[in-house]
């Protein structure tokens, strides 16, 4: 019997010696490519190669994000813009197929949407700042009855290190211009002036921005594809429609929410006796916007206010209506109306809005959420398939 090198391998001369690519073993053999550095572990190579990916793509990311914080001014009312449009572009297609002429229609849309945000914004303004002496007069008093309770109960060596930082918070309602010198005076005066200018110009370009996107966003969007290569345009103009509608859908069913949220508590609120039911419930509704965060911090104010003026019964009762509110118009209300659009984890939405205040403040935590959406969407088409595969828009184009 000849004899075996490798697995199942025979020389047909058994004279021979075997060649280095026999003595290799059966790997070789059966044409396997060796290892050209067989003194480094694979998994090695590996690591290394998506360590370099991730921090290239992290420092394009964070590129990106100086350039775009260092650019406010014009970054954060064209993202507005952006938002107004996909709340909007529903609207003036509608009234486009009942045969609306376009701009006809972009115009009314716009001029309802400034009308209607005008006195939302007016009444909620109104509602908040004439109830806010009381109001903060309702959340100190909870506070200081919370006080009482860490300082007596089981929880004892807590009140040391959250009350204060509660305190600093409630200590920003307060205003006291008696403390103001002539130079305090002249500096606010100025400051108030650049304020107002800023927000001035900021809202201009918002309006300016919105009238084009709705008019004509069809050929903004054609613009933006043109810097796009060939190849992969037809994947982008795919990404492109899957972001808008996925956020569309985010925006409509936070409005939904809010909405319902905002009527319902301050019906209940109303009914159970509570004060302040209204500025509550216009809290409620701008808390509504912010995912996780911003509903947190509405229920919790109204069900503090409700302890301290009525008791733990009727907040209790507060809080199973905030609960039962949020529960009906995510789980009923919105799915009837828009289906059921992908909600982002809980866990990523707040990190994503702690994220979103740490760099950009309050203008980050209502931004950052809408972003995400946009970018999931953009991504579907990528897990779709591989670019310039079967199945991928490039593989149609190329083919």
């Amino acid at each position: 019997m000849y004899p075996r090198y490798g697995a199942g391998v025979a020389l047909s001369d058994p004279g021979r010696a075997p060649s280095g690519d026999v003595a290799g073993g059966a790997d070789t053999l059966a044409g396997a490519p060796a290892d050209p550095r067989p003194d480094e572990p694979g998994g090695l190579r590996v690591a290394a190669i998506l360590s370099g990916q991730a921090l290239l793509v992290t420092a394009a990311v964070a590129l990106v994000a100086t350039v775009l914080a260092r650019l406010a001014v014009v970054t954060v009312p064209v993202a507005i813009a952006v938002l107004l449009a996909a709340l909007l572009t529903p609207a003036v297609r509608a009234l486009t197929r009942c045969g609306v002429p376009r701009g006809l229609g972009a115009a009314l849309v716009l001029v309802v949407a400034i009308a209607a945000f005008a006195a939302v914004g007016y009444g909620v303004v109104a509602a908040i700042g004439d109830a806010l002496p009381a109001l903060r007069a309702n959340l100190t008093a909870a506070l200081d009855a919370g006080q009482e309770w860490l300082r007596t109960g089981p929880l004892r060596g807590v009140a040391g290190a959250v009350l204060p930082v509660t305190r600093e918070g409630l200590a920003l309602l307060d205003g006291d211009p008696a403390s103001l010198t002539g130079t305090g005076i002249a500096a606010t005066a100025v400051g108030l002036a650049l304020t107002l200018g800023e927000l001035a110009a900021g809202l201009l370009l918002v309006l300016f921005v919105l009238v084009f996107l709705l008019y004509d966003g069809a050929a903004v969007w054609a613009f933006a594809l043109g810097v796009v290569p060939a190849r992969a345009r037809s994947w982008a103009h795919r990404a492109g429609l899957r972001a808008f509608a996925a956020l569309t859908t985010h925006l409509y069913a936070a409005a939904i929410t809010s909405i319902l949220s905002a009527i319902g508590t301050g019906l209940g609120l109303g009914l159970l006796g509570v004060p302040l039911a209204v500025p509550l419930a216009a809290v409620v509704l701008l808390g509504g916007f912010v995912p996780v965060v911003g509903p947190l911090v509405g229920g919790t104010t109204a069900v503090l206010v409700t302890l301290v003026a009525l008791g733990p019964w009727r907040a209790l009762a507060v809080l199973v209506l905030i609960v039962g509110l949020s529960v009906l118009a995510h789980r009923v209300v919105v799915p009837f109306l828009l289906g059921r659009p992908a909600p982002l984890h809980p866990l990523v939405a707040v990190l994503a809005v702690a994220v979103g205040v740490v760099v950009a403040g309050l203008v980050g935590a209502l931004l950052v959420v809408p972003l995400l959406v946009l970018a999931r969407g953009a991504t579907g088409p990528l897990r779709e398939g591989p670019l310039g595969r079967r199945g991928s828009p490039l593989a149609a184009q190329d083919g």
